[in-house]
Parts: C-alpha cells; structure tokens; sequence
C-alpha cells in the first residue's frame, strides 16, 4: 500500500514543479529594433509638442491683441511661425530621438532653439513684408532695424539655455514615455502626456520672446489706437489729457470715423539721444490718414506728435 502513496505524492510534485516552470517570464527581453522604433516615435511627438507650444504661446495673443486693434496683417506671424516651430521641433526630436546620445540631444537642441529664436527675431520684419508686398492697398516695407537685431541676440541666448534644457528633459521623458507605453509597444496617451512635460520650457521661452521680439512693434500699435478711440469719444476732455490734445484738431473728423486699420510703419532711431520712434499709420474709412510718431525714451513712452498725410 505504500507504492501508491509514493506514487501520488511524487506525481502531486511533479505537477507543481510543471506548474512554476511554465509560468511565463514576467520582464521578457525587448527587441533594440522595438525600442529604436519607439524612440523615434517619442522623439517625434515631443519635438512636435514643443513646437506647437511655442508657437500658440509666441504668436497667438499677439495676433489677438493687433487684431482688436485694428492692426494690418495682424495674424502674418502666426501661420509662418507655426510651420517653422512644428519642422523644427519635429526634426530636431526626430534626430534626438534616434541618436540617443546626450551631447548629439542637447547640442541639436540648443541650436533648434536658437534657430527659432532667430527666425522669430526677423518674422515681423523681412517674412511679414514679403506677405504685404502681395497686398497693394497700402505701401508698407519692414526693415530689420538695429535695435531689433539686439533683441534678437538676446533671444537666442535664452533660446540656447531654453534648447539646452529642453535637451536634458527628452533623454528623461522617454525613459518615462516608454515605462508608460501599451502592451504592444506603442506609444499611449499616458505617454503622450509624459513627453508633454517639455511643455513649461516651451512656454517661457515663448513669454520672453514675445516680450522681447513682438511687444516693442505691438505696444505702439496698440497705444496709438487706444488714444484715438478715446479721441472719438464724445464724453472725452481734450484740454486735460495731453495725448488727446495731439489730435484735437482732428475731432470733428474722428468722431465721423466707423473704422480705421492701424499700419505700423517702422521705426527710427536717434543716435544724439537714443530714443526710439515708432510710426504708426491711422488710415480711417473717411478718407483721412493721420501720421503717428510713438517715442520711447528712458522708460516714457507717449505719442509726440499725429499728422495728416496723403497715401
């Protein structure tokens, strides 16, 4: 009786020793082709966030505050800046993406970075005046003036740094974006969401951009026409407002005015005193076109003078 005993209890081991052996390995090896692939991918998506969020952050609320006022071409920079920032992007977390390597990532990031920088130095100068010369309604050139060129410098060294760190964070997010990726391999929204994290870097450098890049061109622009529609309202005091008092000569005929399109026009430099002034074109449906010189020096900024001009 002992030899069946024997025998299940020596069948009842193998059973449980079959059992624990064929259990399936819970971290299988990856192919490199699978992770390679994957890389690429991320890569791809990630330049592609980045862009996209430089771009809406750097040209879209400029565009909606030129376009309340009336301003021409106010929406030129965004479409341009926006196919540039997604190639760049794109292409430099493609490259990065396939290299893997941290000096080739963060090298080919701060020179897209940079890149950007530059292009959107020069975009509201020589790009938006190749967009005017196809309308013929008003003469507008945009020269790239010197002090443009020094905000422009000081851009792309925050882009360089902003590239830099932006290089850093791929390396790190796709070791994150990849933890995250579906059972296949693929990327999933979990990880769409991790290479999103570059997101903030985007977003800085958008805001100090914009304020060194678009904010001198909009501030006049946007002064300007805030002063003539105070100047069309009825209920304003001209002897008590000095900027108003610019224009009073020309009340009767605003207070007629239905609209008007802002034309910024350039801007001129003083060497004896160093001040800036913009001109800013009011073209009104009356027929009228004053001349307005905004100028900037030492921190005051006001409108010096308003004339009436011929096209």
């Amino acid at each position: 009786m002992l030899l069946p005993a024997y025998a299940n209890n020596k069948q009842v081991t193998d059973m449980q020793f079959a059992t624990h052996t064929i259990q399936p390995y819970s971290n299988p090896l990856i192919d490199p082709a699978i992770r390679t692939r994957f890389n690429r991918k991320a890569g791809i998506v990630y330049g592609f966030i980045f862009g996209l969020g430089l771009a809406i952050v750097l040209w879209i609320p400029d565009a909606l505050q030129l376009q309340q006022a009336s301003a021409y071409l106010a929406w030129a920079k965004f479409p341009i800046g926006l196919i540039i920032s997604l190639l760049i992007g794109t292409l430099a977390g493609w490259i990065v993406g396939r290299t893997q390597q941290p000096f080739v990532s963060i090298l080919i990031w701060i020179l897209a970075v940079a890149l950007i920088a530059w292009i959107a130095g020069h975009l509201p100068y020589e790009w938006v005046s190749l967009i005017a010369r196809l309308d013929h309604s008003y003469p507008v050139t945009y020269d790239f003036p010197p002090f443009a060129a020094g905000l422009t410098g000081i851009s792309i060294v925050i882009g360089m740094l902003a590239g830099l760190l932006t290089g850093v964070f791929q390396l790190l997010i796709i070791e994150s974006a990849w933890n995250k990726s579906t059972a296949l391999s693929q990327i999933s929204l979990r990880s769409i969401l991790a290479l999103g994290l570059c997101l903030p870097i985007a977003v800085a450098f958008a805001l100090f951009a914009d304020g060194l890049i678009n904010a001198p061109i909009r501030a006049p622009v946007l002064d300007v026409v805030q002063t003539i529609d105070r100047a069309r309202n009825p209920a304003s005091d001209f002897g008590a407002d000095q900027q108003l008092g610019i224009l009073y000569q020309y009340r009767n005929q605003l207070l007629r005015t239905l609209s008007y399109t802002a034309y910024w026009k350039g801007v001129q430099s003083d060497p004896d005193t160093t001040a800036l002034t913009d001109i800013v074109d009011m073209v009104f449906d009356t027929g009228l076109i004053l001349r307005c010189q905004y100028t900037k020096l030492g921190g005051v900024s006001m409108i010096s003078s308003c004339s009436p001009v011929t096209q």
